[in-house]
């Protein structure tokens, strides 16, 4: 039996303003769930999936592991929660770049 936690859609919005795969994620995931992920030292991470696509099948966990099959992508923020890059389903990392607002904010 899984015991996935439920994925908080508003947290998927927010990172969604930072990275738009995390707001077209929190649109079309059926059962999204979240889960902490591996993070590079001073930071954390978190794996959002949709249930609905997990490998619970023997032939789907022979071709393609126990991960998700699609639709699975990880979060990694700072210390402040700002989202500074997220990989896919294949482990790809792609750098989220935050723009500098004029007088050094962001």
């Amino acid at each position: 039996m899984l015991n996935l936690k439920r994925a908080d859609r508003a947290e998927l919005r927010r990172l969604g303003s930072q990275a738009s795969i995390f707001g077209t994620f929190a649109w079309f995931a059926t059962h999204p769930f979240a889960e902490d992920a591996p993070a590079p030292e001073g930071a954390r991470a978190t794996r959002y999936a949709d249930a609905s696509f997990l490998n619970s099948g023997p032939v789907l966990r022979a071709l393609f592991g126990n991960g998700a099959v699609f639709a699975e992508y990880t979060a990694i923020l700072d210390n402040a929660g700002r989202l500074t890059s997220w990989r896919d389903e294949r482990g790809h990392t792609h750098q989220v770049a935050h723009p500098v607002l004029p007088g050094g904010g962001l």
